[in-house]
Formats: structure tokens, C-alpha cells, sequence
């Protein structure tokens, strides 16, 4: 067994730069020949060469540029430790010497096809080489060849040589336990603009029976309603499979030990509620009972999780302390120490890795899939189960990648594509002879100040209020979206400046309603009393409509809700009595439970035909014709008479 090395990434972050190798899939093995790269580029590569008899046969296939004379492949001795990947992805070796050579392709060697099979043949067995067969010796005995070994591609010019690396695992012993690898599709709010990720989620699909645990918060969800009709059609249609389930994967650097706490505890709900709703209108998918935490959260953070039933928790190993990447002690569910959850560490150089555009597809898919193959041989005789969940960050992977890498792995031996939840087994708790439970590193995480406390506790009220009557169901979740991510860990005065914020978005959405406050004038007692409310929201709303006057008396009370559709709302509102003769109303448009007031305005009422004089000038008009009628009928009845 070996031990992993954590600095061998830092290395690697340096120096990729230094590999900007074009990417090119795999799939160009149909269309472009070797030499029309401007650069050494992998086209196509076995990852795992399994050997039948005394050869193993690697197929290789590259890119070069025009003018190449040659091209060579040089092995190296197995790898011993993961540090030694560093060095070979910095483009040298890590000082072992090379233990075989030969030449892919030359000014007298063209295979007839792009793609060349090299034969590997341990010690003292033989082989032919032959031009687009070439030979590479194995340095050891059949039986002791299993390993994973480095590979350097060369091309060489006139103008010099250019140097890439790779890996390939030999195959020999039969595997007692192959790893589990979780593949953990990384969907970000930035990656629904991006059309790489479309091309992702298109390539995982294309492999219904493999399992992939996509996480998704309510940030990203949120961006569905202005994203790309292709990316909504792109996920949706990967959770129709079954394989494909949704985790709950709230947005890094959230404070959950301190929302845990007083009068915030309804934003750390608000986390997780969020996102199953915002889900809810996207597929009929439930999410799987695993919580994604990225960023590194503290015991306190998975503690605050765990007592709203979150007790399986997923996160990086950089969370964890000793980092697992240092150690032995890896790929099983450990219990956190001082909380009640159990948690499982995603690899994050393997994750960095295969995430990184800037290395081709194939090449990345080759380095992965070795890496993996190692980490089998780090313990190749543990009984028990080992996972490692690698994320994928959907806008940076890309197609090729997924196709390489995911045919790779289901043709290894050493490898098994699992679901995450699976590998949360309570059996696997403590598995082969590893400890039973992992602290969390330390983080000083800034308190949180008495102004950001009140504030964030006064907008969550108010969101919440406002929600009640919020139609749109894209609407609302942005609103909640907006609210929630002001929870996050920081300085006092960072937190406070992104809440301020966030309550400028709520109050702007409060002043999209108004009420007209046109004078009203009333003819007669019992007619109803005309209310007009404007709205510039694209959205439904329902409120509440409160009219206060001393003078007047409603049929049906001063309160009533009434749904606002249309930029132009006209309602009527009936009236038992009214005193006087200008009455001075006021209308509060408030949200559906009261707590936020969205517009108020005082209208002018003139009550026509209510006055003294009124009723005089009523009675005489009245006493005038009852006179009237009065002396006509008798001198209808005296003509009658007379006649």
C-alpha cells in the first residue's frame, strides 16, 4: 500500500499552463489525420491493457504537427506513490529512468491507420513488431506486471520536440474488489449560460445505464427562467432517467452553525427547502437523501445540517482533518466527529483534474482513469468496499471527456461506476480496519454582527410574506434565491453590504404596485365604491386591500384579498352607508398575511345627495307634486260630475 501526496496538485496548477494542449475528442479519429494538429495531441488512448497471453496490446492514437519526423513512445516503471503524478504532468519524469522505447511513427513507418496498436510483452516473452504494431518490454515477470505505468508521447521536428504524458494500468491477477467511482455532475448558476454544458448533460445521457448524482441548488435552478431553452431540455431530459438523481446542493459558504441559531433558523430551512421546490418544477424527481456541502464547512456547519435530518452528508476532502489525501484512511463513509452525521470525501485533485479544459480530452480521460487504477493498487486487497466520488463541473467536462472516460471505465477491471448513495452504507462505516470517524478542519469564520442578525431576520420575514401572494413560481424562487444566499460565512460588513442588497431587490419588486387616488364620487347610498390598483410586475399577485374611513360602512368588511393579472386592476368594493359629505379614505395594499405593506394612498370620497339641504330640497320637491296630483285629480273628479 501507498501513501497519496496533496502537493502534487499544487505542482500541477502551476504547471498546466505550461501543457495548453488543444483539446480535441476522441471523435476526430474519424475525420482528421495525424498531422493537421499544431501541436503533440492524444487523440484516443486504452487506459486499462489487459494481457491475453504474454501481450498486452495498447491502442494509441495522436495528432502531430506537419513536419514531424518522428513520433516515439518511452514507458516508465510503475508508479509507487501518487506524488509521483506531479512531475509527469509538469512534463518530465519524476527521475526514474525509462525502461522502453519505441516509435509510433516515422519518415519510413505511416500506419496505414491512425489508430497503432502497441504490443506490451513482459519479460522474457517476444513479440513482432511490425509498422503500426510496434513492441514495448514490460520491466517485469507476467505475473508481476499488474501496475500502472507512465507513458511519454514525443514528437520531434526540425524545429525541436514536444513532450506529453500519460498513464496506462496493466492488467494480469484477477481483482478481488474493484473501486467505486460516484461520478457527481456539478451544475453552477454560470454553467446555464454555458453551451459546454448543454453538450455535458447531453454526452451523460447518452449513457442511461450509468449512474451520475447531479447536484443543484436553488441559485442554479433559478437561472431556468432566463437560461437557454436548450439547457432546461438538456436537464430535464437527463432526469428521466433513472440513474440520473438530483442532489441538494446548496451554494458554497453558507453560515449554517450560525443560522442554526435564534431567529435565523428560517433561512437555514430556507437552504434546503429551496431547492426540493425549485426541483419540484422541473422534474417529479425526488432528490436522493444525500447533502451536498460544498466549500469546507466546520463540525458545527454539518451538526446544524444533520438536525434537520441531513445525516448523510457528501463534501470535499480538504473539509476534513487530516485531509484523507495524505493518508490511507480513505474511500468509505466516516462519522463526523462531534455531529451525528455520517460524511463521505469527494476527491478534489481527481475532481480538478478531470474538470481541466485545458488538457485534451483523451489525455485528461487517460490520466484520470490511471490515476484510478493506482488508487485500486494503493490497497488492493481491502475486502470492502472504496469509493471515490469525483465531481464533474458540467461547463468545463465537455463531451469527449464523458465519452472517454466513461467507456474507459466501464471496461476496467479496477473500476465500478456506482450511485453516491450506495456508498453511504452503514456497513461500510469503519471498513477495512480504518477508523470509524473523521474531525473537521478548524475554520474562524467571522460572527455575525446584532445589525446583520436583525436585518437578515427583518428580510426573511418580509420575503416570506411577500411569497404568500407571488403566482410565479420562477418569480418566487428568485426571490428566496436572492434572500438565502445572503446567509453566507464572511466579515460582518461583507454580509451586511450583500443583505442590503438583497433587500433592494425584494423593496423594488413592493414598489411595482400602486393604487389610484383619483377623487371618488358617490350618487347615492349603497353604490360601490370604485378602487383602482396599477401593477408593473410580469407576474400574478394577490393581495390584501384594507380601506379605512370613519364615515364609511362596507357590506362585507374593510378587508379583502383580490388577485392583481393585468398591468390595470378595477375593483369594486360594496358600500352599506355613508356619513357626510366628503369622506377622507385610506387604501393599504398589503401582502396576503398583512405584514408588508405595498402601497397606500388616501382618496378624496364625495358622497352626493347626503346633506340637510339635500333632504329639504328632496321633501319639497315631493310636497310640489304631491300638491300638484292632488288638484288635478279634483278637477277631473268636478268635470265628471257636471257632465
Amino acid at each position: 500500500m501507498f501513501h497519496r501526496f496533496s502537493t502534487w496538485w499544487r505542482a500541477l496548477g502551476v504547471v498546466l499552463l505550461g501543457l495548453a494542449t488543444v483539446t480535441w475528442p476522441s471523435a476526430a479519429l474519424a475525420s482528421t489525420s495525424p498531422s493537421s494538429s499544431t501541436t503533440l495531441t492524444l487523440l484516443a488512448q486504452t487506459a486499462t491493457a489487459t494481457m491475453h497471453g504474454n501481450v498486452a496490446d495498447l491502442g494509441v492514437a495522436l495528432s502531430y504537427p506537419r513536419g514531424t519526423s518522428s513520433v516515439t513512445v518511452t514507458l516508465y516503471p510503475a508508479l509507487a506513490n501518487r506524488g509521483q503524478l506531479a512531475p509527469l504532468l509538469a512534463g518530465h519524469s519524476d527521475g526514474d529512468a525509462p525502461v522502453a522505447a519505441t516509435t509510433l511513427y516515422s519518415t519510413t513507418c505511416t500506419p496505414a491507420s491512425r489508430l497503432v496498436t502497441v504490443q506490451l510483452v513482459p519479460r522474457g516473452a517476444s513479440a513482432t513488431p511490425a509498422c503500426g504494431r510496434p513492441v514495448l518490454m514490460l520491466p517485469c515477470a507476467r505475473s508481476s506486471c499488474d501496475g500502472v505505468f507512465p507513458l511519454r508521447y514525443q514528437s520531434s521536428s526540425a524545429a525541436g520536440t514536444t513532450s506529453l504524458w500519460s498513464l496506462v494500468a496493466v492488467h494480469v491477477s484477477s481483482v478481488l474488489q474493484p473501486l467505486h467511482v460516484a461520478l457527481l455532475a456539478d451544475v453552477t448558476p454560470a454553467s446555464t449560460t454555458n453551451n459546454l454544458t448543454v453538450a455535458t448533460l447531453r454526452a451523460l445521457r447518452g449513457y442511461p445505464t450509468v449512474p451520475v448524482a447531479v447536484g443543484i441548488n436553488y441559485a442554479t435552478l433559478d437561472q431556468l427562467s432566463t437560461s437557454t431553452p436548450l439547457w432546461r431540455q438538456a436537464l430535464t431530459a437527463l432526469f428521466k432517467q433513472r440513474t440520473k438523481t438530483p442532489l441538494v446542493a446548496p451554494p458554497p459558504a453558507i453560515d449554517y452553525a450560525n443560522l442554526a441559531n435564534g431567529s435565523l433558523r428560517g433561512a437555514l430551512a430556507l437552504q434546503f427547502s429551496l431547492s426540493s421546490a425549485a426541483l419540484g418544477t422541473l422534474t417529479t424527481r425526488a432528490a436522493a437523501p444525500v447533502l451536498w456541502l460544498r466549500g469546507a464547512p466546520t463540525a458545527a456547519d454539518v451538526q446544524a445540517v444533520a438536525a434537520l435530518g441531513h445525516t448523510r452528508v457528501l463534501l470535499s476532502d480538504s473539509a476534513l482533518a487530516p485531509d484523507p489525501a495524505v493518508t490511507l484512511s480513505w474511500g468509505a463513509p466516516e462519522l463526523a466527529s462531534g455531529t451525528s452525521a455520517t460524511v463521505l470525501a469527494t476527491d478534489s485533485e481527481l475532481s480538478d483534474l478531470v474538470s481541466n479544459a485545458a488538457i485534451a480530452p483523451a489525455q485528461r480521460a487517460a490520466l484520470a482513469l490511471g490515476t484510478l487504477a493506482f488508487l485500486h493498487f494503493d490497497a488492493p486487497n481491502d475486502a470492502a468496499v472504496r469509493t471515490v466520488p469525483i465531481v464533474l463541473t458540467t461547463s468545463t467536462v465537455g463531451a469527449p471527456f464523458v465519452a472517454d472516460f466513461v467507456r474507459g471505465a466501464q471496461q476496467s477491471p479496477f473500476l465500478r461506476l456506482t450511485p453516491v448513495v450506495s456508498s453511504f452504507a452503514p456497513s461500510l462505516i469503519g471498513s477495512n480496519g480504518i477508523t470509524r470517524s473523521w474531525s473537521l478542519a478548524t475554520s474562524n469564520s467571522p460572527a455575525w454582527s446584532s445589525q446583520n442578525v436583525q436585518s437578515l431576520a427583518v428580510l426573511l420575514s418580509q420575503e416570506k410574506s411577500f411569497g404568500m401572494g407571488v403566482a410565479s413560481a420562477p418569480m418566487a424562487s428568485y426571490l428566496g434565491a436572492t434572500v438565502a444566499t445572503t446567509a453566507m460565512s464572511g466579515a460582518a460588513d461583507q454580509r451586511q453590504s450583500v443583505i442590503d442588497a438583497a433587500r433592494a431587490v425584494l423593496h423594488h419588486q413592493f414598489g411595482l404596485f400602486t393604487i389610484d387616488n383619483s377623487t371618488v364620487t358617490l350618487t347615492s347610498q349603497g353604490t360601490a365604491l370604485p378602487i383602482t390598483i396599477e401593477s408593473h410586475a410580469h407576474y400574478t399577485m394577490t393581495v390584501l386591500v384594507h380601506v379605512v374611513a370613519n364615515s364609511l360602512s362596507f357590506t362585507k368588511g374593510p378587508v379583502f384579498a383580490a388577485t392583481l393579472a393585468s398591468p390595470t386592476t378595477a375593483i369594486r368594493v360594496p358600500l352599506r352607508h355613508a356619513w357626510g359629505s366628503n369622506v377622507t379614505m385610506q387604501i393599504y395594499l398589503t401582502a396576503p398575511n398583512g405584514a408588508v405593506v405595498l402601497a397606500h394612498t388616501a382618496v378624496l370620497v364625495r358622497v352626493a345627495g347626503t346633506s340637510v339641504v339635500g333632504y329639504l330640497l328632496s321633501g319639497g320637491s315631493l310636497l310640489v307634486l304631491a300638491l300638484w296630483w292632488i288638484r288635478t285629480h279634483r278637477r277631473t273628479s268636478k268635470g265628471k260630475h257636471s257632465a
